[in-house]
């Protein structure tokens, strides 16, 4: 049976499946399945809720996780598996084979640039469950609305991804496929079957995962999908914030029924659980909307219209002193977050300073940047190039000074070893000197 529970953020929607999880029984299996980047904050939040021994009995997996599983429990994980640089390698390969059959992109068939292109219509092909051959039949359908320019260009893609995939099939494993394969192998097992799934924090599904969500809507007992609206019916038609989900929330009742498995009525969970501040869940419940409400009084947020990045910045840095100052808050009460922190650099700290507002702000750096990593690199560096002129002088520049670097560079047999090797480059580098100035004596 398929369950959709819906709520607006803040509403209790993962709560409520992690708790029906953790009081499914033991006969059958309880599956949490959560987008890629969620997959390890779930496993700690279970670990939490049911401690180190009954947490082990909920599967917590991603898509991916899920297709390993399968794999590892059916068959399926043998291989080589392809990563970026396999596929441009093919890719070229294929281009090359094919070259001579090509119109469009003949001339092309030497660019990396094309390369690239390829394999990201390779890669959103194979997310759509399109193959090939679809391609090759699209293009030869008699009342197709597509052009003959068109038409040409899908037969000689179809003739590329089809020698791709013959090439990579011979050795190798692509990841992209990978839920292709778990596909066939659903269809032959009952993997799903006495378990209890429950999908928390999607939108949307690729047809790759909505293939593998009518394989499991058919063999499992309950299937649980949480869903952020607050109602199915899609007013906007489509242009609304949240369409989308609601397309899938259809998508999915839909699928059931076609399946003949049953569905049951959509539960809605009452919204701002997760809001102390009256003003903070004003703020969630309609500022999305597209029609204007009644407006009910809320404290605790403030809505600003900012004419540019630079008045923003101003309003922030005013605000803050303003409370410090009169309000008694101390700076370290305030914490400023936005969504593209590079926009606001060299504006955002200036108007802090011009206020003398203490502040942090964070910067991601790069660890190549880091003098003990300058450091290890070029060491390795000078070794690789057989201690070319130019790469031991970089490495002699990078050499750790004063006293905070040496007592960080002197923990460990890191330090004994890269001092040995500098040792080793000076000596040589005074051999080398010696004999540049003999050479100008006898000259």
């Amino acid at each position: 049976m398929l369950h959709l529970l819906l709520g607006r953020a803040g509403s209790g929607k993962t709560t409520y499946l992690r708790n029906l999880l953790k009081e499914t029984p033991v006969t059958r299996q309880p599956i949490l399945l959560v987008p890629e980047q969620g997959s390890f904050q779930n496993e700690r939040a279970m670990l939490r809720l049911l401690g180190p021994k009954d947490a082990q009995r909920v599967w917590v997996l991603s898509f991916s996780r899920l297709a390993d599983r399968a794999f590892r429990t059916y068959g399926g994980v043998a291989g080589r598996r392809l990563d970026d640089g396999g596929r441009s390698i093919f890719m070229s390969l294929a281009l090359e084979q094919v070259k001579d059959q090509l119109d469009f992109y003949r001339k092309s068939a030497e660019d990396t640039e094309l390369v690239r292109l390829l394999l990201e219509a390779a890669a959103e092909l194979k997310m759509c469950g399109i193959h090939p051959k679809d391609l090759s039949d699209a293009a030869e359908i008699p009342a197709s609305p597509l052009s003959s320019t068109l038409r040409q260009k899908a037969k000689e893609l179809a003739l590329i991804f089809a020698a791709y995939d013959a090439l990579v099939a011979q050795s190798y494993v692509d990841p992209l496929d990978d839920l292709t394969r778990l596909k066939a192998l659903l269809e032959e097992h009952a993997f799903f079957k006495n378990c209890v799934v429950a999908l928390d924090s999607f939108q949307s599904f690729t047809v790759q995962e909505y293939q593998i969500l009518a394989s499991m809507l058919e063999q499992a007992d309950e299937v649980y999908v949480s869903l952020c609206v607050d109602q199915l019916d899609d007013p906007e038609r489509g242009m609304g914030l949240f369409s989308l989900v609601r397309h899938t929330g259809n998508t999915l009742i839909r699928m059931a029924k076609e399946r003949g498995v049953k569905v049951a009525a959509p539960e809605l969970l009452e919204p701002g659980k997760r809001f102390r501040s009256k003003g903070l869940s004003a703020l969630e419940a309609n500022v999305f909307r597209t029609t204007r409400r009644a407006s009910c009084p809320a404290s605790g947020a403030v809505l600003y219209e900012a004419k540019d990045l630079y008045d923003e910045a101003e309003y922030v840095a005013a605000t803050i002193r303003n409370l410090v100052m009169e309000r008694g808050y101390r700076y370290r009460d305030f914490a400023v977050i936005v969504r593209t922190p590079e926009q606001y650099r060299g504006i955002l700290d200036v108007a802090l300073e011009h206020r003398n507002i203490p502040y942090f702000m964070d910067k991601p750096q790069a660890i190549d940047a880091e003098p003990l990593m300058r450091l290890v690199l070029s060491a390795f560096q000078v070794v690789r190039s057989g201690f070319a002129s130019g790469d031991v002088f970089t490495f002699l520049k990078n050499r750790p000074g004063g006293a905070v670097h040496r007592a960080n560079f002197r923990t460990g047999k890191l330090y004994i070893s890269l001092e040995s090797l500098r040792t080793k480059v000076e000596r040589r580098m005074d051999g080398s000197s010696t004999g540049i100035c003999r050479g100008m004596d006898r000259s």
